[in-house]
């Protein structure tokens, strides 16, 4: 029994809970928020009596919720003073692991409107509402993103007195600008794939650059250090320390690469570390912090509707975002199509398993219904864990997929994993949240990807990399186009075989992979910033 004071009236925080969902607009999650309440004040959580029964979700729902898991989860934290927190944070992340990203983000934010989580779970919120679109705002993520970035970078007066070392002052006409980036994932495949290449490149006759590294040291590869100029180990560093080290470097710009990942550094920013504080890299959205002053956005972006949704000044560049030194170090696939092979056509997708939704999953389920005998290859490293894989296999029997259709691979090597490209015809992307590394590595192995393109910037990944090898018709802006688009491609084998053909040159020979114009444009926009 979890011990918590019996003087605390039970009612009235019913009544306040009560209250405070109905203006909220989440009351169908009131016997949910209560149930856990009861159980935390009075009994234990027992498999016979699982807050999970009580949720007012469709059936079919509920059944892919794995009762057991949700029970290892609460003996995990049941004994620990303030445990709703860390269960709600465990509850949320879990469902957003097995395509209930919608629930997954009301979890979070009830957990937070009562103070119950922690900064981890803050910080996902503002992620996981990109990819509820249809329940989510632009205004209302815009808000909430201010929000959690306030309260997650505040900082003390003995803080601010503590950082020693004045900012540098702007010169006018400087030959060097110190640029300095904050990263904690140099060395993992984004990070190599995308941003190594531009630290590659950088003009170090006008440009020295700084990395501050939050990476643990035993991941950082010789070799990523030597392309900076000053590489510091920053992992370690608390708040004050690491703007005294930035500081006292002379930087700037400071760029912050992180994003809303567990590990950032919105506090330091908030400490100013540079005259000059940028965003850049792995934010799909505003950061919504007072001291970040500019994001730099590639042209390939449509950001129309959502560019009074940010809160940094916005600096549109030329070259493409999604530019890289293309990893050409694998075999292409077999030129045979698997169509010819198996005499069905095989969808596939690789990407994250925390981009696919139940909702895109039934969205697949009606194009394979279209395409008689078609099967679907899921590939991701998630489907190793057997509470995860039970889910989506539900997912697909539930949009009317049967079992035989449906292949689930989990993790492989990096190269197995492109291999697998000779087994699917058509790749279809994710949405809300499209795949970008993902899908430059389909392009690369001559696999089309049909995209379906929405107003944010993480549902335009696709978009950028398909525009730049001139393949449009492979985009499409609504659902029922999506459909259409992928049921008349799996219906011309003679494209799907040009595709296999044709499509890695295509890269090669596309501003994909131009990283140095990217860099030289990138270098053009610190110019731009610092004698602003």
């Amino acid at each position: 029994m979890h011990n918590i004071d019996t003087n605390f009236n039970l009612i009235s925080l019913r009544r306040i809970i009560k209250n405070f969902l109905l203006k909220s607009g989440l009351y169908p999650l009131y016997s949910f928020i209560i149930n856990v309440i009861n159980i935390a004040f009075s009994n234990p959580f027992s498999k016979d009596k699982l807050v999970w029964e009580l949720l007012p979700l469709d059936k079919q729902i509920l059944e892919c919720i794995d009762n057991n898991h949700i029970y290892s989860i609460w003996k995990k934290h049941s004994k620990k003073q303030n445990f709703l927190g860390d269960f709600y944070y465990e509850i949320g992340m879990y469902c957003n692991s097995i395509g209930l990203q919608d629930l997954a983000t009301k979890i979070f934010e009830i957990s937070l409107q009562f103070k119950f989580s922690n900064d981890t779970a803050m910080m996902y919120l503002t992620n996981f509402m990109l990819n509820s679109p249809d329940v989510y705002d632009h205004e209302y993520v815009y808000q909430v993103t201010k929000r959690t970035i306030k309260k997650l970078s505040e900082i003390s007066e003995h803080d601010e007195l503590l950082v020693k070392y004045p900012l540098p002052q702007i010169q006018k006409n400087k030959k060097i600008l110190n640029i300095g980036y904050t990263c904690h994932f140099f060395d993992n495949s984004t990070g190599t794939t995308l941003f190594l290449p531009i630290l590659k490149n950088h003009n170090k006759d006008k440009f020295k650059i700084f990395v501050y590294s939050d990476q643990h040291p035993s991941i950082t590869k010789p070799s990523t250090k030597l392309l900076a100029d000053v590489w510091h180990d920053t992992h370690k560093l608390n708040t004050v320390d690491f703007c005294n080290l930035v500081r006292s470097d002379e930087i700037d710009i400071f760029i912050e690469l992180n994003g809303f990942c567990v590990k950032n550094r919105f506090k330091e920013v908030s400490l100013r570390c540079a005259p000059k504080q940028v965003s850049f890299y792995n934010l799909s959205a505003t950061s919504g912090a007072d001291n970040l002053d500019y994001v730099i956005i590639s042209e390939d972006f449509d950001i129309k509707k959502i560019k009074e949704y940010y809160s940094e000044e916005i600096l549109v560049k030329k070259g493409s975002q999604n530019s890289t030194a293309l990893n050409t170090n694998f075999s292409p696939v077999k030129s045979e199509l698997p169509l010819k092979r198996n005499g069905y056509i095989t969808f596939g997708s690789f990407g994250q398993i925390h981009k696919v939704t139940r909702a895109q999953i039934f969205l697949w389920a009606e194009i394979m219904k279209k395409v008689p005998n078609s099967k679907f290859l899921l590939k991701s490293n998630n489907l190793d864990h057997p509470t995860y894989l039970k889910a989506f296999k539900k997912h697909f029997a539930d949009a009317g997929i049967s079992s035989d259709r449906v292949i689930f691979e989990g993790y492989s090597g990096y190269n197995i994993l492109l291999s697998r490209y000779e087994n699917i015809d058509i790749a279809l992307d994710t949405y809300p949240y499209a795949a970008g590394t993902t899908t430059m590595e389909a392009l690369l192995q001559g696999t089309p990807v049909i995209s379906l393109v929405g107003e944010r910037i993480c549902s335009q990944h696709g978009k950028v990399s398909i525009n730049k090898i001139n393949e449009d018709s492979l985009l499409s802006y609504s659902k029922e186009e999506y459909i259409e688009k992928a049921v008349a491609l799996a219906n011309d084998p003679e494209k799907l075989e040009n595709y296999r053909l044709t499509l890695r040159e295509k890269m090669l020979a596309s501003p994909l992979s131009d990283i140095k114009t990217y860099t030289q444009e990138l270098e053009s926009a610190f110019t731009e910033i610092y004698n602003k």
